[in-house]
Protein backbone atom coordinates (compact mmCIF):
# COMPACT_ATOMS: atom_id res chain seq x y z
CA UNK A 1 0.00 0.00 0.00
CA UNK A 2 3.07 2.24 1.18
CA UNK A 3 4.30 2.15 -2.58
CA UNK A 4 1.06 3.50 -4.23
CA UNK A 5 0.32 6.80 -5.38
CA UNK A 6 -1.29 9.07 -2.89
CA UNK A 7 -4.77 10.06 -4.14
CA UNK A 8 -5.70 11.47 -0.77
CA UNK A 9 -5.05 15.27 -1.74
CA UNK A 10 -7.52 17.50 -2.79
CA UNK A 11 -7.55 16.18 -6.43
CA UNK A 12 -9.74 16.86 -9.47
CA UNK A 13 -10.87 13.70 -11.26
CA UNK A 14 -8.62 14.82 -14.50
CA UNK A 15 -5.76 14.82 -12.31
CA UNK A 16 -6.48 11.52 -10.67
CA UNK A 17 -6.51 10.08 -14.01
CA UNK A 18 -3.33 11.44 -14.59
CA UNK A 19 -1.56 10.31 -11.82
CA UNK A 20 -2.95 6.63 -12.06
CA UNK A 21 -2.16 7.40 -15.74
CA UNK A 22 1.89 7.46 -15.16
CA UNK A 23 1.33 4.89 -12.60
CA UNK A 24 -0.06 2.77 -14.80
CA UNK A 25 2.82 3.51 -17.65
CA UNK A 26 5.75 2.81 -14.92
CA UNK A 27 4.14 -0.17 -13.90
CA UNK A 28 4.34 -1.69 -18.17
CA UNK A 29 7.70 -0.69 -18.53
CA UNK A 30 8.39 -2.50 -15.52
CA UNK A 31 7.11 -5.52 -16.59
CA UNK A 32 8.98 -5.06 -20.18
CA UNK A 33 12.27 -4.64 -18.42
CA UNK A 34 11.69 -8.07 -16.71
CA UNK A 35 10.10 -9.95 -19.59
CA UNK A 36 13.19 -8.44 -22.28
CA UNK A 37 16.15 -9.67 -19.45
CA UNK A 38 14.64 -12.71 -19.20
CA UNK A 39 13.64 -14.29 -22.25
CA UNK A 40 15.97 -16.49 -23.77
CA UNK A 41 15.32 -17.02 -27.44
CA UNK A 42 11.52 -15.00 -28.53
CA UNK A 43 9.46 -12.06 -26.48
CA UNK A 44 5.76 -12.04 -27.42
CA UNK A 45 4.12 -8.62 -27.38
CA UNK A 46 0.11 -9.12 -27.52
CA UNK A 47 -2.78 -6.43 -26.55
CA UNK A 48 -6.32 -5.43 -27.14
CA UNK A 49 -8.22 -2.87 -28.07
CA UNK A 50 -11.30 -3.95 -25.70
CA UNK A 51 -10.91 -4.46 -21.87
CA UNK A 52 -13.30 -3.54 -20.15
CA UNK A 53 -13.63 0.22 -20.51
CA UNK A 54 -15.67 2.07 -22.52
CA UNK A 55 -13.73 3.22 -25.44
CA UNK A 56 -10.78 1.24 -27.44
CA UNK A 57 -7.59 2.05 -26.17
CA UNK A 58 -4.62 2.67 -28.96
CA UNK A 59 -1.40 0.68 -28.82
CA UNK A 60 0.91 2.04 -26.17
CA UNK A 61 4.03 3.89 -26.47
CA UNK A 62 5.59 0.45 -25.61
CA UNK A 63 4.10 -0.93 -28.57
CA UNK A 64 4.77 1.54 -30.86
CA UNK A 65 8.60 0.86 -29.70
CA UNK A 66 8.76 -2.71 -29.78
CA UNK A 67 6.54 -2.53 -33.01
CA UNK A 68 9.65 -0.11 -34.48
CA UNK A 69 12.45 -2.53 -33.29
CA UNK A 70 14.79 -4.17 -36.02
CA UNK A 71 14.01 -7.91 -36.08
CA UNK A 72 10.71 -7.52 -35.15
CA UNK A 73 7.39 -9.04 -36.55
CA UNK A 74 3.94 -8.83 -36.86
CA UNK A 75 1.36 -11.87 -35.82
CA UNK A 76 -2.28 -10.80 -36.77
CA UNK A 77 -3.28 -7.59 -36.24
CA UNK A 78 -5.80 -5.19 -36.87
CA UNK A 79 -6.22 -1.26 -36.61
CA UNK A 80 -10.22 -1.67 -36.14
CA UNK A 81 -10.44 -2.21 -32.96
CA UNK A 82 -14.91 -3.20 -34.01
CA UNK A 83 -17.62 -2.84 -32.24
CA UNK A 84 -17.62 -3.21 -28.12
CA UNK A 85 -18.02 -6.83 -27.33
CA UNK A 86 -20.69 -8.25 -25.03
CA UNK A 87 -19.78 -9.05 -21.57
CA UNK A 88 -21.27 -12.37 -20.41
CA UNK A 89 -22.95 -12.62 -17.27
CA UNK A 90 -21.86 -15.61 -15.48
CA UNK A 91 -24.76 -17.77 -14.06
CA UNK A 92 -24.82 -18.83 -9.90
CA UNK A 93 -23.15 -21.89 -9.49
CA UNK A 94 -25.35 -24.75 -8.17
CA UNK A 95 -25.25 -24.61 -4.51
CA UNK A 96 -23.53 -27.56 -3.09
CA UNK A 97 -25.90 -27.88 0.18
CA UNK A 98 -28.53 -29.84 -0.83
CA UNK A 99 -30.40 -27.60 2.17
CA UNK A 100 -30.44 -24.33 0.36
CA UNK A 101 -32.00 -24.99 -3.06
CA UNK A 102 -31.79 -21.68 -4.12
CA UNK A 103 -28.59 -21.01 -3.33
CA UNK A 104 -26.48 -19.94 0.27
CA UNK A 105 -26.59 -16.08 -0.86
CA UNK A 106 -30.70 -16.69 -1.51
CA UNK A 107 -30.53 -17.89 2.27
CA UNK A 108 -28.75 -15.19 3.66
CA UNK A 109 -30.99 -12.41 1.96
CA UNK A 110 -34.35 -13.82 2.90
CA UNK A 111 -32.87 -14.25 6.78
CA UNK A 112 -32.07 -10.53 6.70
CA UNK A 113 -35.13 -9.23 5.56
CA UNK A 114 -37.30 -11.67 7.76
CA UNK A 115 -35.76 -13.12 11.16
CA UNK A 116 -38.39 -16.13 11.32
CA UNK A 117 -37.32 -17.55 8.12
CA UNK A 118 -34.73 -20.16 9.45
CA UNK A 119 -37.27 -21.63 11.83
CA UNK A 120 -40.40 -21.40 9.08
CA UNK A 121 -38.40 -22.44 6.44
CA UNK A 122 -36.34 -25.70 8.67
CA UNK A 123 -38.81 -25.98 11.70
CA UNK A 124 -36.70 -29.57 12.49
CA UNK A 125 -33.47 -28.39 12.75
CA UNK A 126 -34.67 -25.26 15.36
CA UNK A 127 -33.69 -27.33 17.99
CA UNK A 128 -30.87 -28.52 17.07
CA UNK A 129 -29.82 -25.45 16.09
CA UNK A 130 -30.34 -23.38 19.03
CA UNK A 131 -28.18 -26.17 20.98
CA UNK A 132 -25.37 -25.62 18.80
CA UNK A 133 -25.90 -21.32 19.31
CA UNK A 134 -25.86 -21.73 22.92
CA UNK A 135 -22.51 -24.10 22.90
CA UNK A 136 -21.09 -21.52 20.63
CA UNK A 137 -22.06 -18.84 22.98
CA UNK A 138 -20.30 -20.10 25.77
CA UNK A 139 -17.19 -20.60 23.82
CA UNK A 140 -16.41 -17.55 22.55
CA UNK A 141 -17.33 -15.82 26.47
CA UNK A 142 -14.68 -17.74 27.62
CA UNK A 143 -12.10 -16.49 24.76
CA UNK A 144 -9.87 -13.84 26.09
CA UNK A 145 -10.03 -10.15 24.64
CA UNK A 146 -7.67 -10.16 21.26
CA UNK A 147 -4.36 -8.00 21.90
CA UNK A 148 -3.75 -5.32 20.01
CA UNK A 149 -2.45 -6.43 16.45
CA UNK A 150 1.65 -5.31 16.31
CA UNK A 151 1.89 -2.43 13.66
CA UNK A 152 2.78 -4.07 10.13
CA UNK A 153 5.78 -3.21 9.33
CA UNK A 154 6.27 -0.45 6.41
CA UNK A 155 9.92 -1.93 5.37
CA UNK A 156 10.81 -5.22 5.16
CA UNK A 157 14.85 -6.01 4.24
CA UNK A 158 18.18 -7.54 4.06
CA UNK A 159 21.38 -6.30 6.26
CA UNK A 160 22.93 -6.96 2.89
CA UNK A 161 20.18 -4.22 1.34
CA UNK A 162 21.42 -2.11 4.47
CA UNK A 163 24.47 -2.15 2.96
CA UNK A 164 23.49 -1.44 -0.28
CA UNK A 165 20.94 1.70 1.09
CA UNK A 166 24.55 2.77 2.47
CA UNK A 167 26.33 2.55 -0.70
CA UNK A 168 23.35 3.82 -3.06
CA UNK A 169 20.32 4.58 -2.40
CA UNK A 170 19.15 4.58 -5.92
CA UNK A 171 20.59 1.36 -6.19
CA UNK A 172 18.75 -0.24 -2.78
CA UNK A 173 15.28 1.21 -4.94
CA UNK A 174 15.93 -0.59 -7.77
CA UNK A 175 17.39 -3.91 -6.38
CA UNK A 176 14.81 -4.20 -2.99
CA UNK A 177 11.87 -1.77 -3.64
CA UNK A 178 11.42 -2.37 -7.42
CA UNK A 179 12.97 -6.04 -7.64
CA UNK A 180 14.11 -5.53 -10.82
CA UNK A 181 16.58 -8.55 -12.15
CA UNK A 182 19.95 -9.27 -11.71
CA UNK A 183 22.71 -10.44 -14.17
CA UNK A 184 24.24 -13.98 -12.75
CA UNK A 185 27.37 -13.22 -11.14
CA UNK A 186 30.28 -15.86 -10.95
CA UNK A 187 32.22 -14.24 -8.15
CA UNK A 188 29.02 -14.62 -6.21
CA UNK A 189 28.40 -18.18 -7.02
CA UNK A 190 32.01 -18.82 -5.68
CA UNK A 191 31.26 -17.16 -2.82
CA UNK A 192 28.38 -18.38 -1.97
CA UNK A 193 30.35 -21.68 -2.27
CA UNK A 194 33.11 -20.13 0.37
CA UNK A 195 30.78 -19.65 2.77
CA UNK A 196 28.95 -23.22 2.59
CA UNK A 197 32.09 -25.25 3.51
CA UNK A 198 33.37 -22.44 5.55
CA UNK A 199 29.89 -23.27 7.62
CA UNK A 200 30.39 -27.19 7.48
CA UNK A 201 33.78 -27.38 8.54
CA UNK A 202 32.85 -25.19 11.77
CA UNK A 203 29.60 -27.77 12.16
CA UNK A 204 31.78 -30.48 11.45
CA UNK A 205 29.78 -31.80 8.70
CA UNK A 206 29.72 -32.57 5.04
CA UNK A 207 27.56 -31.37 1.90
CA UNK A 208 24.09 -32.86 0.84
CA UNK A 209 22.33 -30.04 -0.38
CA UNK A 210 23.04 -26.97 -2.74
CA UNK A 211 23.55 -23.82 -1.09
CA UNK A 212 21.80 -20.49 -2.58
CA UNK A 213 23.00 -17.03 -2.40
CA UNK A 214 19.73 -15.84 -0.09
CA UNK A 215 21.49 -18.19 2.71
CA UNK A 216 24.30 -15.75 3.43
CA UNK A 217 24.95 -11.72 3.91
CA UNK A 218 26.81 -11.80 0.93
CA UNK A 219 26.83 -7.67 0.04
CA UNK A 220 30.46 -7.55 -0.39
CA UNK A 221 32.85 -10.63 -0.48
CA UNK A 222 35.90 -7.61 -1.07
CA UNK A 223 37.76 -6.39 -4.37
CA UNK A 224 37.97 -9.06 -6.79
CA UNK A 225 35.33 -11.13 -5.53
CA UNK A 226 36.09 -14.69 -4.06
CA UNK A 227 39.80 -15.58 -4.53
CA UNK A 228 40.76 -19.51 -5.94
CA UNK A 229 42.13 -20.90 -2.62
CA UNK A 230 40.29 -18.49 -0.51
CA UNK A 231 38.91 -21.70 1.53
CA UNK A 232 42.48 -23.09 1.88
CA UNK A 233 43.72 -19.79 3.78
CA UNK A 234 40.90 -20.32 5.85
CA UNK A 235 41.75 -23.28 7.20
CA UNK A 236 45.37 -22.15 7.66
CA UNK A 237 43.62 -19.37 10.07
CA UNK A 238 42.91 -18.94 13.80
CA UNK A 239 39.03 -19.54 12.68
CA UNK A 240 39.37 -22.86 11.66
CA UNK A 241 41.04 -24.01 14.23
CA UNK A 242 38.49 -22.66 17.07
CA UNK A 243 34.77 -23.97 17.10
CA UNK A 244 32.11 -21.34 17.37
CA UNK A 245 29.73 -20.87 19.48
CA UNK A 246 27.15 -20.25 16.76
CA UNK A 247 27.20 -20.59 13.20
CA UNK A 248 25.63 -18.87 10.49
CA UNK A 249 22.91 -17.34 13.32
CA UNK A 250 19.59 -16.07 11.74
CA UNK A 251 18.96 -12.50 13.08
CA UNK A 252 15.78 -9.34 13.28
CA UNK A 253 16.41 -6.26 13.64
CA UNK A 254 13.26 -4.79 15.26
CA UNK A 255 12.96 -1.07 14.54
CA UNK A 256 9.65 1.06 14.80
CA UNK A 257 7.76 -0.33 11.59
CA UNK A 258 10.73 -2.01 10.34
CA UNK A 259 12.78 -5.40 10.45
CA UNK A 260 15.65 -6.10 8.89
CA UNK A 261 17.05 -9.85 8.66
CA UNK A 262 20.34 -11.56 8.29
CA UNK A 263 22.98 -13.89 9.71
CA UNK A 264 25.75 -14.25 11.32
CA UNK A 265 28.88 -16.30 10.05
CA UNK A 266 30.31 -17.14 13.33
CA UNK A 267 30.58 -16.28 16.89
CA UNK A 268 33.59 -17.10 18.56
CA UNK A 269 33.12 -17.01 22.69
CA UNK A 270 36.34 -16.80 24.89
CA UNK A 271 35.47 -16.29 28.43
CA UNK A 272 32.55 -13.71 28.65
CA UNK A 273 33.68 -11.86 25.09
CA UNK A 274 32.01 -12.43 22.02
CA UNK A 275 33.52 -12.04 18.49
CA UNK A 276 31.23 -11.67 15.63
CA UNK A 277 33.24 -12.66 12.23
CA UNK A 278 31.98 -12.03 8.68
CA UNK A 279 34.02 -14.06 6.64
CA UNK A 280 34.80 -12.43 3.04
CA UNK A 281 36.29 -14.30 0.58
CA UNK A 282 37.91 -11.95 -1.62
CA UNK A 283 40.66 -8.94 -0.75
CA UNK A 284 40.15 -6.08 1.89
CA UNK A 285 39.07 -2.81 -0.09
CA UNK A 286 37.93 0.98 1.17
CA UNK A 287 34.11 1.23 1.37
CA UNK A 288 32.61 2.79 4.22
CA UNK A 289 29.59 1.28 3.69
CA UNK A 290 30.45 -2.06 4.48
CA UNK A 291 30.65 -1.37 7.89
CA UNK A 292 26.81 -1.21 8.25
CA UNK A 293 26.93 -5.05 8.41
CA UNK A 294 28.99 -5.30 11.35
CA UNK A 295 27.02 -2.34 13.03
CA UNK A 296 23.72 -4.56 12.19
CA UNK A 297 25.23 -7.43 13.73
CA UNK A 298 26.36 -5.44 16.76
CA UNK A 299 23.19 -4.01 17.25
CA UNK A 300 21.39 -7.28 17.05
CA UNK A 301 23.79 -9.00 19.49
CA UNK A 302 23.42 -5.90 22.50
CA UNK A 303 19.31 -6.13 21.69
CA UNK A 304 19.33 -9.80 22.29
CA UNK A 305 18.74 -11.27 18.71
CA UNK A 306 21.09 -13.89 19.19
CA UNK A 307 20.89 -15.22 23.44
CA UNK A 308 18.60 -13.11 25.73
CA UNK A 309 21.38 -12.18 27.68
CA UNK A 310 24.07 -10.31 25.65
CA UNK A 311 27.62 -10.83 26.23
CA UNK A 312 30.21 -8.72 28.45
CA UNK A 313 32.63 -7.61 26.15
CA UNK A 314 32.20 -8.01 22.26
CA UNK A 315 33.73 -7.05 18.76
CA UNK A 316 33.61 -7.39 15.53
CA UNK A 317 35.65 -8.41 12.62
CA UNK A 318 35.71 -8.67 9.00
CA UNK A 319 38.26 -11.77 8.06
CA UNK A 320 39.02 -11.46 4.32
CA UNK A 321 40.90 -15.03 3.00
CA UNK A 322 41.57 -13.54 -0.75
CA UNK A 323 44.87 -12.57 -1.78
CA UNK A 324 46.52 -15.89 -0.29
CA UNK A 325 46.91 -14.83 3.13
CA UNK A 326 43.70 -13.70 5.50
CA UNK A 327 43.47 -9.87 6.48
CA UNK A 328 41.53 -9.02 9.27
CA UNK A 329 39.83 -5.76 10.53
CA UNK A 330 38.17 -5.63 13.80
CA UNK A 331 36.44 -2.91 16.24
CA UNK A 332 35.19 -2.60 19.49
CA UNK A 333 31.73 -2.48 20.67
CA UNK A 334 31.35 0.06 23.49
CA UNK A 335 28.68 2.38 23.93
CA UNK A 336 29.78 5.30 21.39
CA UNK A 337 30.00 2.00 18.75
CA UNK A 338 26.50 1.30 19.35
CA UNK A 339 25.18 4.56 19.32
CA UNK A 340 26.48 5.76 16.18
CA UNK A 341 25.62 2.05 14.72
CA UNK A 342 21.66 2.36 15.92
CA UNK A 343 21.76 5.86 14.60
CA UNK A 344 22.83 5.22 11.13
CA UNK A 345 21.04 2.00 10.66
CA UNK A 346 18.28 4.22 11.82
CA UNK A 347 18.83 7.19 9.23
CA UNK A 348 19.13 4.66 6.47
CA UNK A 349 15.53 3.11 7.70
CA UNK A 350 14.12 6.37 7.69
CA UNK A 351 15.05 7.62 4.34
CA UNK A 352 13.97 4.16 2.72
CA UNK A 353 10.27 4.53 4.47
CA UNK A 354 9.78 8.38 3.43
CA UNK A 355 11.18 6.56 -0.10
CA UNK A 356 14.18 9.07 -0.56
CA UNK A 357 16.44 7.11 -2.92
CA UNK A 358 19.16 9.86 -4.13
CA UNK A 359 22.24 8.33 -6.67
CA UNK A 360 25.37 8.17 -5.08
CA UNK A 361 28.18 7.32 -7.87
CA UNK A 362 31.18 5.25 -6.76
CA UNK A 363 33.66 2.92 -7.64
CA UNK A 364 31.30 0.41 -7.63
CA UNK A 365 28.92 2.06 -10.75
CA UNK A 366 31.08 -0.15 -12.91
CA UNK A 367 29.67 -3.16 -11.59
CA UNK A 368 26.24 -2.23 -10.89
CA UNK A 369 23.49 -3.97 -12.71
CA UNK A 370 21.72 -0.64 -13.37
CA UNK A 371 24.11 1.32 -14.89
CA UNK A 372 23.23 1.55 -18.49
CA UNK A 373 19.96 3.43 -17.23
CA UNK A 374 21.56 5.17 -14.73
CA UNK A 375 22.41 8.94 -16.04
CA UNK A 376 24.24 9.96 -12.62
CA UNK A 377 26.07 5.91 -12.69
CA UNK A 378 27.16 6.59 -16.85
CA UNK A 379 28.41 10.23 -16.47
CA UNK A 380 30.88 8.91 -13.09
CA UNK A 381 31.93 6.19 -14.80
CA UNK A 382 32.70 8.52 -17.72
CA UNK A 383 34.94 10.72 -16.24
CA UNK A 384 37.31 7.73 -14.97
Amino acid sequence: RESLPDLTAALTADERRTVLAARHLDQEWRTAYVAATRARQRLYLSGAAWNGVHNPRRPSELWDLVDQLPGSSRGPFTADPGPQPEIVPLGEAPPPDPLFVEGWQEAVRSRLEDAGYVAATFPDLVAEMRKKMEQLSLVLEGLPEPMAPEPEPTLRTSVTGLVTMAACPLRFKWAEIDGLPTRPDPTLRRGVDFHRRAELHNLGMIPLDEASADLYDLPSEGGGGAAPGSFEVFLASRFAGERPRFVEVPIEIRLPAARIRGRIDAVYQRDDSWEIVDYKSGRPRDDASLLVQLQAYALAARDGAITAVPPDELSVTFAYFGGGRVEERTWQVDERFLDQARTLVTRLVTAAQEERFPATPSQACAGCDFLHFCDAGLAHVATR
